[in-house]
């Protein structure tokens, strides 16, 4: 499921990639309720009211995945499971592009993403949220970059954490933004 949001648009990529997936509004998550094997994605900004937020952190604890972009860092995730990632508010990012690299390169979420001797890139929506990771401990960050602890004071882009018998998966700006690779893949497996 994915949830509408104000400024990402996590459905263009599932599109893109034949995913299929239901596109609801938060009330409408909740009237429909949510269940242990989904994983629903909460587009930025992800405003939910805190009875969805309850009934995430159940879907999570109980098996479920919830992955969400930018703004829904501090609207979703740190009101779903406080302190575990926070938004870096100290500074938030222009519009702009930073190199990155995978952090955790042999992770499952990261396999056949990267190439050896390959500069990759994230774009950044103006007032991106860095994410800071507040407990190292239970958290693994997926992709980080220097170029954007340098200019924006965090290095973390996307880190997630296991949650009861769930996983959350937080990104750092849009998702969609990120397509810019789609118009260079060729087939659907260099898409994927």
């Amino acid at each position: 499921a994915v949830v509408l949001g104000r400024w990402d648009k996590l459905q263009f990529v599932l599109s893109d990639l034949e995913v299929d997936f239901s596109l609801l509004r938060g009330q409408e998550l909740k009237d429909r309720g949510v269940w242990p094997k989904e994983t629903v994605c909460v587009n930025c900004e992800g405003s939910l009211d805190k009875a969805t937020n309850e009934m995430l952190r159940w879907m999570v604890v109980c098996g479920g995945w919830l992955a969400t972009s930018d703004w829904a860092l501090t609207n979703a995730v740190r009101k779903t499971f406080p302190d575990v990632v926070v938004g870096y508010v100290k500074q938030s990012t222009g519009n702009d592009i930073v190199k990155i690299e995978a952090a955790t390169p042999n992770h499952p979420f990261l396999m056949d993403t990267t190439r050896p001797h390959v500069d990759y890139t994230w774009w950044l929506e103006v007032q991106a949220f860095p994410t800071s990771v507040n407990d190292p401990m239970r958290t693994t960050v997926l992709v980080d970059s220097l170029e954007m602890r340098l200019k924006y004071g965090q290095d973390t882009m996307m880190a997630t954490f296991p949650a009861g018998l769930g996983q959350v998966l937080h990104s750092t700006s849009h998702f969609y933004l990120q397509q810019e690779g789609f118009a260079q893949a060729g087939s659907r497996a260099e898409r994927e």
